[in-house]
C-alpha cells in the first residue's frame, strides 16, 4: 500500500505541477496580449515586469530599458503617487498627461493597486494604462460640434430678425438720395453699402447656421468644376483675372453633397479672385492623392503668412476691409462635415493654395 499510495500522490503531483505550468502560460500569454500597458513593481519601487502594449505606448523598443527603472522614472509622482497607492484600500485611477518622445504628449487612463507581499504589508504595485488621447479629442470635438449647433440656431434667429429691416433702411436711403441736396448724396451711398455689406454678413451666417448633415450622391468631379468655373466667370472677367479649370478624368467620381462642395469651391475662388491683380490667373484643379479626393484653388497674389493660414478659418476672422470672414468658415464645416479637412499654404514662388480635401476610394470611380 505504501508502493501505492506513493504512485498515487507522485502522478496527482505531476498533474498538479502540468495544471500550475499550463495556468502559469496562460498568464503569461494573457499579459502578453493585454492591449493595455501592464507594470509591475518590487518593494523599492523598481519595475520588474512590463509587457508588450506598455513598450508600444511608452515608445519604447526594449523592455530592458524599462526593468530596474524608477516606477517615478516614467509616470512622475503628480501622476502617479506610489505612497498613495501604498496606503489606499483600494485601486487608484487617474488620468494625466505623459511626454511621449520629444514634442508629443499622451493623455493616459492608469489604474494603479497596491499588492501584498510575504510580509502582507502592501510594498508592490501593478499598474494598469491606456493612451485615451483619441477619446478626449472625440469629446472634445463633439462638444465643439453642440455649441456649433446652439451659435448655428442663435444666429439663424438674429439673422431673420435683422434681414427685414435691413432692407426698409435700404430702400429708405435709396428714396433720400434723390430727396436731399447733393453734398449730402454721398451720405446716402453709404448708408447703402453698408446695409448690403450687412446683408453679405447675414446670408453667411444663414448659410453657416443652414449646413447640417450633407445629401451624399456619386457625382462627376469634372461637372462640378465646370459649374463652379461657369458662376465665378463674370467675376474673374471684371477682374481681369484668368480663371483657368485643370483637366479632370471625365470618369472620376466621388461621394459628397454637390451644393455643399459647389457652395464651397465659390467661397474659395472668390477669395483667390479678390487677392489677385489684373492679369494674373486663378487655378481650380481636382484629383486623389491615396484616399483623398483633393480639390485646390490656386492663386498668384500676395501669399499668406503661417500664423494667418490658420486664422483664415476661424469664423469671423478676415485679414480684407470688405471681408465678412465667413466664406473660409464655411469651407472648413463642409470639409468636416464630410469627414475631410481644409488647408490654405504659401508655395515658395509665391503663390497661394487653398484645398478642400474629402474622404474617397477607388470604389468612387466606378460606374
Amino acid at each position: 500500500s505504501g508502493i501505492l499510495g506513493w504512485v498515487f500522490w507522485s502522478q496527482r503531483a505531476k498533474e498538479v505541477t502540468a495544471a500550475l505550468s499550463r495556468t502559469k502560460s496562460y498568464a503569461q500569454e494573457l499579459v502578453r496580449r493585454m492591449p493595455v500597458g501592464m507594470i509591475m513593481t518590487d518593494g523599492q519601487g523598481k519595475v520588474v515586469m512590463v509587457n508588450p502594449a506598455s513598450l508600444s505606448l511608452l515608445k519604447k523598443r526594449d523592455e530592458k530599458k524599462l526593468l530596474g527603472a524608477r516606477i517615478s522614472s516614467i509616470f512622475p509622482p503628480e501622476i502617479l503617487p506610489p505612497e498613495r497607492i501604498l496606503r489606499g484600500k483600494g485601486p487608484y485611477i487617474t488620468e494625466g498627461s505623459l511626454p511621449v518622445g520629444k514634442d508629443n504628449e499622451m493623455r493616459i487612463s492608469i489604474t494603479a493597486t497596491a499588492l501584498t507581499g510575504e510580509e502582507e504589508s502592501p510594498s508592490e504595485m501593478l499598474i494598469l494604462f491606456q493612451d485615451v488621447t483619441e477619446f478626449h479629442s472625440l469629446r472634445d470635438r463633439l462638444a465643439h460640434a453642440e455649441r456649433l449647433a446652439e451659435v448655428g440656431k442663435l444666429a439663424s434667429t438674429v439673422a431673420h430678425e435683422i434681414r427685414n429691416p435691413l432692407s426698409s433702411i435700404r430702400g429708405f436711403a435709396q428714396l433720400l438720395k434723390d430727396k436731399v441736396p447733393e453734398e449730402y448724396a454721398r451720405y446716402t451711398e453709404v448708408m447703402v453699402d453698408e446695409v448690403d455689406r450687412l446683408n453679405r454678413v447675414v446670408s453667411g451666417l444663414l448659410s453657416y447656421a443652414r449646413a447640417e448633415t450633407p445629401h451624399m450622391e456619386r457625382w462627376p468631379v469634372a461637372e462640378v468644376l465646370e459649374h463652379v468655373s461657369a458662376l465665378s466667370e463674370s467675376d474673374s472677367r471684371s477682374r481681369d483675372v484668368s480663371l483657368r479649370t485643370g483637366q479632370i478624368p471625365e470618369d472620376l467620381h466621388g461621394y459628397f453633397d454637390r451644393d455643399m462642395v459647389i457652395q464651397a469651391l465659390l467661397n474659395l475662388v472668390v477669395n483667390a479672385l479678390e487677392a489677385s491683380s489684373r492679369g494674373q490667373i486663378v487655378r481650380l484643379e481636382a484629383g486623389t492623392e491615396g484616399d483623398r479626393l483633393v480639390f485646390s484653388v490656386t492663386d498668384e497674389g500676395p501669399g499668406i503668412s503661417g500664423e494667418d493660414a490658420e486664422k483664415v478659418f476661424a469664423l469671423f476672422y478676415t485679414t480684407r476691409e470688405q471681408g465678412t470672414g465667413l466664406g473660409l468658415s464655411l469651407v472648413r464645416k463642409t470639409a468636416e462635415l464630410h469627414g475631410g479637412q481644409a488647408g490654405i499654404t504659401s508655395t515658395e514662388s509665391g503663390q497661394t493654395v487653398a484645398r478642400l480635401e474629402l474622404p474617397w476610394t477607388e470604389e468612387e470611380e466606378r460606374i
